[in-house]
């Protein structure tokens, strides 16, 4: 649901699109192959409530990602003095 097409199709919802064949016809790559299967999953009534809570939801799970990136680069950042050392560690089978 996080990936491309999932992430697409729940911002048309939250936007207000309803119509099964639209939402399903933003799938992308794999999924692509189960367009009957996805509009079957993607038949129901999304109201106001649900539009809201799936808005907040979703902006939720991008502060996340936007903090996961930031603690990447500070991670990549503080370990840059030992790369000598964590490369001779890749080098270690197993």
């Amino acid at each position: 649901m996080l990936g491309v097409s999932g992430r697409q199709i729940l911002r048309a919802m939250v936007s207000g699109v309803e119509d099964p064949q639209a939402l399903a016809a933003m799938a992308k790559g794999r999924l692509r192959s189960k367009q009957e299967d996805l509009e079957q999953a993607l038949v129901g009534l999304v109201g106001t409530h649900q539009r809201f809570l799936l808005r907040e939801m979703l902006g939720h799970i991008d502060g996340l990602d936007a903090q996961i990136e930031r603690l990447d680069r500070e991670i990549e950042e503080r370990m840059r003095p030992f790369e000598r050392e964590l490369e001779l560690l890749d080098t270690i089978p197993g």
